[in-house]
Order: structure tokens, then sequence, then C-alpha cells
């Protein structure tokens, strides 16, 4: 049984009203069936056991998501991803530059694509939300100024890509 499997088998036995989609999410990631793993990974995320529990997504990303991110589309795994909930804005800020850094901000060539570029806007958009929440205005006006520029460039932008963008933009725009 691999590490996965273990940590799965442990997610189970802690939560047991969550056995079904757990299991589910077993089969797939044995089977290898990303796309099903993927819808299966954002609705045990969204259950209350995990909505607002920081430390169990943080877990569940590390010892289970990290395992297989290259498989998923890099925006819906960045959709995941900035849905954690943080407490701490300065703690938000450096897993999102970290997660940034190690999936999004790829310098293969072959590897850009429109999710990438969007989930790169999505990430930067959600660091500048959270660098606004720790009162940095100049930084996070500049970053959204950044996103903004990179949304103009790209033919088609994915509406969770927006929402975030003006979310933010607006934010600031109320904090001046």
């Amino acid at each position: 049984m691999s590490t996965q499997q273990d940590f799965l088998a442990n997610l189970e036995e802690s939560y047991p009203k969550l056995a079904e989609q757990i299991q589910q999410l077993s089969k797939y990631y044995e089977k290898q069936y990303f796309h099903q793993l993927s819808q299966s990974v954002g609705e045990l995320l969204q259950t209350d056991q995990f909505v607002d529990n920081y430390d169990n997504q943080i877990r569940f990303y590390k010892q289970f998501l990290q395992s297989f991110q290259d498989k998923l589309n890099v925006l819906t795994l960045t959709t995941y991803i900035v849905n954690f909930s943080f407490q701490d804005p300065k703690k938000a800020i450096i897993f999102l530059k970290s997660f940034y850094d190690k999936v999004i901000s790829e310098k293969d060539v072959k590897k850009q694509s429109l999710a990438r570029s969007e989930a790169a806007c999505l990430c930067k958009a959600e660091i500048a939300h959270w660098t606004l929440q720790s009162d940095d205005l100049t930084a996070a006006i500049a970053l959204i100024r950044e996103v903004g520029n990179s949304i103009d460039q790209l033919n088609s932008v994915d509406n969770t890509v927006h929402s975030a963008y003006f979310r933010v933009y607006a934010q600031c725009f109320w904090k001046q």
C-alpha cells in the first residue's frame, strides 16, 4: 500500500461520515483516473470537515494531492489551493508564493498553456488579496495591475480568474 493510500485510510478512520467519498478517491487514485479523481477531490474539499479546517487542507495537499498534482489541470488545482481557509495573511502569502514557484511558474516552454497562464493570474490575484489583508496596499495594487495586464494579453479567461481579479481590484479600490 502506498503512502497516499495509507493517508486516505487514516483519513477514512478520522472521518467515518466521509468514508464513501474517501474510498472513491482511493479507487480513482489506484486506477489513475485523474479526471474523476480531480472531481472527487473538489467535492471532498467542499465538505464541512474540510471547508474551514486549514490544517486538514494543508495536510491533504502535502500528503495526497501533491503526489499527482502534475496530472491535474493546473487551473483546477490552483482553484483548490486558493480556496483553502487561510487564517494568517503572512502564512497564506508564503504558501501561495511557494505553490506558484513550484507548480505554476514552469520555465519549460512546452508546459506553457492557457490553463497555466490562468492559474498564474488566479494565484497572483489571491496573493494580492492576502497582501491587502496584511495592510500593504501598494504591493497589492502592483500585483493586481500585473494580473490585469496578464488577463488583457489572453484571448479568453475562465470566469474564476475574472471574478478573483475583480474581487481584489474592488477591495483595493475601497481601501484607497
